[in-house]
Order: C-alpha cells, then structure tokens, then sequence
C-alpha cells in the first residue's frame, strides 16, 4: 500500500505541479479544507475526504448557501475517495457536482469538473480517457477566454500525453501553457510549465535538456522564495545528477532540498519520507553505509511517531540489509527480527514474508542451511496463502461481469481496473512463490539434496509457465527472463544428480521457448508454436552421429559455473565448470588493459560482469590487426612478440584451459566437434583457442556450430535439387550519406524510447503490408530506416575489396551470378525471393556491410546498397524480412559482416541473424564475427568455394582447411595471425 501511494504522489507531481487542487471555484473558507490538507500530508486520504464531505453538508444545509461552493467541495472529496481507493464514490461526486454545475449554467464549473474526471482516469492509468475529458475542458476554457485555466489545462494535456509516450505533442502543449503564462506575468506558473518540460526531457533521456528546465524553474521560485518549490526543485535536479551516476553531487542536493522541508515543518510528509527512503537507497548502492543507516532511521522514528508499522517494518528491513550487505550479520538478524514482529501483526503478512526471507537469506550467508530452508519455507508457507486469498477476491470480482449490462460509463473502466489490481496482486504472489522456491532449491543444492531441488525448481517452472499463459509485452518479457533463470538453476541440478539426460533436455526446451519468443510476433502464435515443441530423445541424436563428431552443448555461461555437455555416438556425459580461476587469472594479469578497454566501449549493456568483460576483451584483440599499432603505425616489434600477440595467445590458453581441457577425454579420437554456444561465448571463435603445444583448435578439429539440435534436425531433414547453379554473389554496393539527421542514443533511457517506437513502427509494417495484399496497388509501406542514425549508425563506407572478391569467386566458380554496386539494393533481392530465384543457387553470398543491434535485435540486418532517394525501401535487409524470404540454399555466407565484437554482451541480435537464414530455408550460414580489411577475405573465400568445385570437399571441410592454410603460412606470413582467418564461423549441418 505505501508504494501504491508513492507512486501515486510522484503522478500526482506531474499533473498537478504548481496548479492548486483547491482552485477549481469559489472555496469555502473553514477550517475542514485545512484540516483535509493536513491529512493528505499524512496519507489519511479518506479523512480528507470526509473533511470536504462534512463542508459540503455544512454549505448545503446554509441558508446562504454558495453552489459553487458545493461543486469545488464535491470535486476536492471525488479527489481524495480516488486516493483512498474508493473509485465508484469518486465518480458518483463528480458526477453530482457535474450536474450541479450544469443546472447553474456554469460553463467554468463545468470545466472544472471535466477537469476532475481527466485526473481521475489519470490515476487509474487511463490517459487515453483522461485526455478526452482534458481537451473537452480545454474548449471550454478557450470559449470563455479563460486564459489562466488555458495554460493549466495545457499543462494537464501535456503531462497526460508525456505518460502515453507522445513526447513531442507534450512538448508542444506545456509549451503553448509557458507562453501563456509568461504573457501573464504569472511567475510561479511559468516556473511549473518549465519543470514539466524539464520531465517529458528526463523521459525521454534528455538529461542535458531536463537540467537546463529544472535549473531555469528553481531560479523563478528561488526569487518568489517559494520554499516548497525551491525544494522540489533542487529534488528533481538531484534526480538528474542521479541519472548521470554522480551520486555525491545528487546526494548534496537531495540533503537541501530535506533541509527546507525540515525548516517548513514538513518532516512526517509522505513527500519528505519518500525523499530519506532515496537517499538511504543511493547511499546504500555507493557503499555509504553509515549514512544510509542514519536516514533510514530518521524515517523510521518518523513512521513510528505516525503509527505506521508498515513503513517501521520497511525501514527496520533497509536497516538490516545494509549490515548484510557488510556482512555484519548479527546486526543484520536483529533488524530483521524486529521487522518481523512488527509485520506478524494483523494485515501485514506481505512484510511477514519479505522478513523471514531477509532471515533466510543471513543464515544462508553463514553456511547454515537448515535454518535458512527453515525460514524461507515460512515465507514460502505465507506467500502461498496470500495468493490464494488474492485468487479468491479475483473469483469474486470475476462474479461482477454477469452484472455488466447494469454498468455505466464509469463503471466499465472502474470495475476491470479494480480486477486488474487484484491480479496484479495475485501475480506478484505467485511471483514471489517462485522465487522463494528458487531460494529453497539453491539451499537444497548446498545441501547435496539434488532431488529437491529439482522438485522445487521444476514447480517454479510450471508457476512461470502459467503465469506466462496471460502476460503480454514486457511482463511476459520479465517472466520468459525469469523462466530461463529456473531452467539454467533446474539443468544445473540435473548435472549434480547425474541426470545429463534430463540436463539437456531442458536446455533445449528453454532455447526452443526462446527462438519462438524472439521470432514470433502474435503471443497468440507464440502460444500455438510452443505446444508443438518436439524434443528429439538423446538416443535418437546419437544415432544421427558418426564416430568421428561430438557435440558439446555449453548452458549457464551467465552463472558462475558453466555446464559443458558433450553427446558422441555411445555416450553422453556433463559437468560443471567454474569460471572463478579462468576470471581472477585474467583479471590478475590483463586488468589495467580491460579497464582501458572498457573506458572506450560504447556499449549501453548492464550485463558487464568479470567473464562479459574478459570475454569482449579477448574479442577485441581478435579483431583489431596485429601489423599496426593504435596510430596505424606497421610492425612495429620486428621479430619480438608484441603485447597485442602475447595477449591474444594468453587468453586463448585461458579459455581452452576453461572450455576444452575439461572434455579433452571425450574428444581426443574424434574429427568434427558441433558446438552449441550459450550467452557471451556465442562470439568466442571456437577455433582460436590453444593448448598447451601452442595449437589452435582449428589445426585438430573441424568446429561448426549450431543454436540447438532441433534446429540441426530440421536442417538434416531439408533436400534441395542438386541441378543448381553453384553460386550467386552480391558485393561493391554504394554507400551514400543519408540527409537524415537524429541526435544519437546516449543512455538507457533513450534507447528504451527509441525501441518503444520502433515496435510501434514495426507493427505499422506488418499492418501495410496485410494491406497490400489485398490491395497490391500501395506503395507507402513505413519504414524504421532513421532509427538507425539515431543508434548513430548514420553512414557507411563503401568497401572496394568486396567488388574485388565476388569478381574473385566468379573467376574461380565456373557459372556463378554476380549483383554488384549499385544493384546490390534491398529491393533487388526481395524480388529475387519473390520470384523464386533464390531456389536456382546452391550458396548465396553477400559481401556487404552487417550489423547487430543488441538493444534492438529486431534492427540486426544486412546493409545494402543506400542512396539519399531510396523509395520506400531503408536499405536494411532486416532478421525479420530475411526470416520471410524463398532460399534453397546449401549455403549463405555474410563475408564482410561485423558483429560489433567486443562491445556485444548479449546474444540476441546474432542469433536471430543466424535463425532468420535458417527459417528462409538455408541449410547453413557462415557469417564473419569481424570485418578483415584488405585482400585476404577474397582470397579465403576463392580458395574455399575453389576446394569445394575442384575437390569436393563440403563447405565445413573447406573452411576449415583454408583456415589451416593461412596459420601455415601458405598465403604468407602476414596471414598467419587469427585476425585473418578466425572471424569466419559456420552455422548448420
């Protein structure tokens, strides 16, 4: 309840910032108005609102009765019952008021109470009703000329439609109310227009911009001395500092902004207490722990002088988590305790679980394990009941629908929002039952108790399941993360019980649930496609096997152990492998270049741990060229190793060390090894890792990979006519600079508005192009092409080698096809697939620029040729268009693709490109982790389609034989290093 009301007031900010609720008409001056204010501070809403009830009564029952009066008290009490909850009291107020108003023939009033219902829905996160109401009171006000309640209700539209993610449009309303306000001298209101400009600007990741609001609205209160605006102000400039990661600064503006409220006596405000919670939470996160304790037991005493145990049990709860956090754990259990108490009391039982997990999680922490299972199966115990009770309430507001017919307006938007919460209640619940299953699997594990572990995981799944059933959007996003993590905790205990069997099989059945979620957009479909997820039986794997191949399954590389599964022909074995050896040698012998490296990274990714950061640094040495150093001088180390070599080679024995040593039995007599990567090391080339002789993995084994093994099925399964041409090449395209011009993604913020309205623009497509085929005649198909300037990816340059190359292969490939330059367009290739063309080539090859976009993987595409004047085509051959295309191909290959190695921390965008080739029916792909300048990528590539022709080789075979050419030196010794012939990896059969 008390985040609900936090929440709550930081809307309730937005929209009512610098505008008085107590302005909407003539007021009655009595002491009940400032009695109901007062008990708003103190969140005792439905007192206030009974307050107002009693004036309204009182106005009512007056002789000299003001009906105005009435109409401004109905509307402040609707206000509060909104607050306390009570929504069919809050629109039955309203409503009264409203025909009130309309009986004086008040157009004002009437405004006013339009007014009340925009805020109403806004609370029940129904902006797109709000702002009905707002504009309809927005006419109004223009008709009568009311400039003043113009500008205010500008404000409200402009806010709403910050909430609805239409930024723009909210700009250009609280913009129209700020020259309003400055035409009328009204400085206190000038100064809000400028703070709610300074917010659509925090949204949307503008921080320079909300900063240069902020400041220019704290100076109009500062010269007012409007106390209580100036320590808004300074909260809503710390707010900005905060999102800048300069916590120090944002902490000092924070304690000001406090140190007014204390002087306006305003300590037990729910505002104040909101604000000493933050800071004790940013002090907690940068280590002041002290200090955070100090503010946290400020609030404390507050809340306890308040009554409150609720909000006591919260603070006591933050006290003991920060000694928890110092591992002072006797300190720690004694808050918890206290918490605890407190929270046993009569309606408290949410803050009786987050206790006895707190308790939980220190005896866990101190090796105790019974103990720890013992009080996180008590939260478990609870969190079960709270759900059943949440499902009960939900069957009882289900009961409401057989009575819909008898609803009216207010009613069809109240009584679902009203259900909603309840679910969300139950969801959370359920939610938190799958966690403490979680916990008490992990304890279990420690235990050596495997078995229930498993039964506790396997429930945590099957909870996920069904939650999932329903979700949507991001929820359904939250709890597919989630169902990943019980999975990757299920397969870990599968492995410690022995059970590889089983450990695989759920690997696979997580990595199909993925696919399917990254791949189909309908969550009808999504739904449809996971109930015929056919796993393949382990026995039927290995009989597809000769005895030279193994493959090897890696899983929970986001853990800190590593499951390794390798399947050969007769057996099947597993292990886990811990990384903490492979991450504190690299951290001991390459820190201080890692944390260079990091400092030029551009990547946005909150997924940069130890293993993330080795693994991209290694990445980066892979890719950059050993023959110039970072001025572009050549060799400059003669015959000496240079540290770029040296390091390279380090980390490769590192990781082999890591990553094969442990299986070296399993593999030793075999020829092929099919790896199926998981997470960060989907962008490690397999090949480039070296034993202790000083030999790449590439010299023994011929590597290809694949996503998963029913994948590897469905590849095996497909049969294309051998009477098919041998190649079809696509390379020199024209790179023209677009006039487009965007301000680049900075933060996460922006990148999060950015991928709202890209998905919003990729539903648009879908839409046009349904209507295009009933009506073939439109042309204006929309297009997300200026998302990518504003990712910064703007212009590219042309690349000259790739003409050289397919002209190359032609030479070599007798009968092959050539697209070159400027047709080399997204137009081009999508009428080849239309026509069916693509059916007549047995490798499709495409030396053309590529990219990942790992936060917006939808954006991961081929870059073709792009000029100023495209049509309706962007130039980006996109995962999702690939995915619909006509290929019988044997074979493509993206020559000159860059995967952004090295500043890639999830595996997203990548495996899409991969699945999208494979979904349009490519047996294989074979993609480049980097783009290798000059000439060596045509050579490499002549040779290999040559083996192929002449020798007839397969294509794996002849990759992998090329790559052993270059180490031996056959193209020259400058070729030799990985840089020149690791970034090129097979997908498929």
């Amino acid at each position: 309840m008390y985040m609900k009301i936090i929440g709550l007031l930081v809307l309730l900010e937005m929209l009512f910032a610098g505008s008085s609720l107590y302005a909407q008409g003539e007021q009655p001056v009595d002491t009940n108005r400032h009695k109901a204010q007062e008990l708003e501070t103190f969140g005792e809403y439905l007192k206030a609102a009974e307050m107002y009830e009693i004036s309204v009564q009182a106005e009512k029952d007056s002789p000299d009765s003001i009906k105005s009066n009435i109409v401004t008290g109905l509307n402040q009490a609707a206000y509060y019952y909104s607050l306390a909850g009570q929504y069919k009291t809050a629109t039955n107020k309203i409503e009264e008021a409203l025909k009130i108003a309309e009986k004086l023939d008040r157009e004002d009033l009437v405004a006013d109470c339009l007014n009340c219902f925009g805020y109403f829905y806004n609370y029940l996160k129904r902006h797109d009703v709000a702002i009905k109401y707002y504009l309809e009171a927005l006419d109004i006000y223009r008709k009568l000329g009311q400039e003043g309640k113009i500008a205010t209700g500008l404000n409200h539209i402009g806010n709403t439609y910050n909430f609805l993610g239409q930024h723009d449009t909210a700009r250009e309303y609280l913009e129209e109310a700020l020259a309003i306000d400055k035409k009328l001298g009204r400085e206190d209101n000038t100064a809000t227009d400028l703070e709610n400009i300074g917010k659509v600007y925090e949204t949307i990741g503008k921080y320079d911009n909300a900063f240069e609001y902020y400041e220019k609205a704290l100076s109009i209160d500062k010269q007012l001395g409007l106390e209580e605006k100036i320590s808004n102000g300074l909260n809503n400039i710390g707010n900005i500092y905060k999102l800048w990661n300069q916590y120090i600064t944002a902490i000092k503006y924070y304690e000001e902004s406090l140190d007014i409220y204390r002087k306006l006596w305003k300590e037990d405000s729910i505002l104040y207490l909101r604000r000493i919670n933050k800071i004790g939470d940013i002090c907690k996160s940068t280590g002041q722990y002290e200090k955070a304790i100090r503010y946290y037991i400020e609030a404390m005493d507050i809340y306890k002088n308040l009554g409150q145990g609720t909000n006591v049990a919260d603070c006591l709860n933050n006290i003991g988590n920060v000694y928890y956090s110092q591992g002072q754990h006797e300190k720690a259990v004694k808050y918890f305790e206290g918490a605890l108490g407190i929270a046993r009391e009569p309606g408290q039982d949410d803050n009786t679980s987050i206790s006895l997990n707190n308790i939980g999680n220190v005896f866990n922490a101190l090796g105790q394990n019974d103990k720890a299972i013992e009080y996180y199966e008590k939260a478990l115990g609870v969190d079960r009941k709270l759900s059943e009770e949440a499902g009960e309430i939900l069957i009882s507001k289900n009961l409401n629908l057989y009575y819909r017919f008898y609803w009216n307006k207010h009613d069809k938007i109240i009584y679902p929002f009203e259900q909603v919460l309840i679910n969300n209640k139950k969801i959370r619940k359920d939610t938190d039952i799958y966690r403490d299953l979680n916990r008490i699997g992990i304890v279990s594990i420690s235990q050596g108790k495997y078995k229930t572990a498993i039964e506790h995981f396997k429930e945590s799944v099957s909870i996920i399941e069904e939650l999932r059933k329903n979700a949507t959007g991001d929820i359904r996003k939250r709890f597919l993360d989630d169902l990943l993590y019980a999975y990757q905790l299920l397969t870990s205990a599968y492995i410690k019980d022995n059970d590889v069997s089983s450990a695989f099989q759920a690997i696979e059945l997580i990595r199909a649930k993925v696919l399917i979620e990254r791949f189909v957009v309908n969550e009808k479909h999504i739904k449809k496609r996971e109930k015929w997820i056919w796993q393949q039986d382990v026995e039927e794997i290995q009989k597809t096997l000769d005895d030279d191949t193994v493959i090897i399954v890696y899983a929970n590389v986001s853990l800190e152990n590593i499951v390794q599964i390798t399947i050969t022909r007769k057996e099947i074995t597993g292990r886990e492998i811990s990384c903490k050896s492979f991450v504190a040698y690299s951290i001991d012998k390459y820190d201080s270049q890692i944390k260079t490296f990091l400092i030029n990274q551009h990547s946005l990714s909150e997924n940069k741990n130890d293993f993330n950061n080795i693994i991209n640094y290694y990445g980066s040495l892979l890719k950059e060229s050993p023959f110039a150093d970072r001025r572009g001088r050549g060799d400059i180390y003669g015959s000496r190793e240079s540290p770029h070599k040296a390091n390279t080679k380090g980390i490769g024995r590192a990781l082999y060390e890591l990553l094969i040593k442990p299986m070296e039995e399993q593999i030793k007599d075999k020829k092929n090894l099919v790896i199926i990567p998981d997470g960060i090391i989907t962008f490690v080339p397999f090949g480039t890792l070296m034993d202790g002789n000083g030999q790449y993995l590439v010299e023994k084994y011929g590597i290809s990979y694949i996503r998963s093994l029913d994948i590897r099925k469905l590849i095996r399964e497909r049969e294309y006519d051998e009477d098919r041409k041998p190649l079809l090449a696509f390379g020199g395209a024209v790179y023209e600079d677009s006039d487009f011009k965007a301000e680049m993604v900075e933060n996460n913020a922006q990148l999060a508005v950015l991928t709202k309205n890209i998905y919003s623009d990729l539903e648009n497509i879908q839409t046009d192009l349904l209507l295009k085929t009933f009506y073939p005649d439109i042309d204006n198909i929309r297009s997300v092409g200026n998302a990518y300037s504003v990712l910064g990816i703007s212009s590219w340059p042309d690349l000259p080698e790739t003409l050289n190359e397919v002209n190359h292969i032609k030479r070599i490939i007798h009968k092959s096809d050539l697209f070159t330059g400027k047709n080399v367009t997204e137009k081009n290739i999508k009428e080849l697939s239309d026509d069916w063309k693509f059916y007549d080539y047995k490798v499709l090859h495409f030396a053309t620029h590529g990219l990942l976009v790992p936060g917006v993987p939808e954006l991961s595409a081929l870059a073709l040729s792009q000029f100023k004047k495209m049509g309706k085509e962007d130039g980006y051959l996109r995962t999702e268009e690939i995915a619909k295309m006509e290929i019988r191909a044997d074979l493509v290959v993206l020559s000159a693709f860059d995967t952004g190695l090295g500043e890639i921390y999830e595996d997203d965008g990548f495996t899409r490109l991969i699945h999208s080739f494979v979904l349009s029916g490519a047996k294989a792909v074979s993609v480049s982790l980097w783009r290798v300048t000059g000439e060596s990528t045509s050579q490499f590539m002549a040779t290999m389609y040559g083996l192929v022709q002449d020798k007839g080789m397969s294509y794996l075979d002849a990759i992998t034989e090329v790559k052993r050419q270059f180490i031996d030196g056959n193209f020259g010794e400058k070729y030799k290093a990985p840089y020149y012939w690791a970034p090129f990896v097979y997908y498929g059969n």
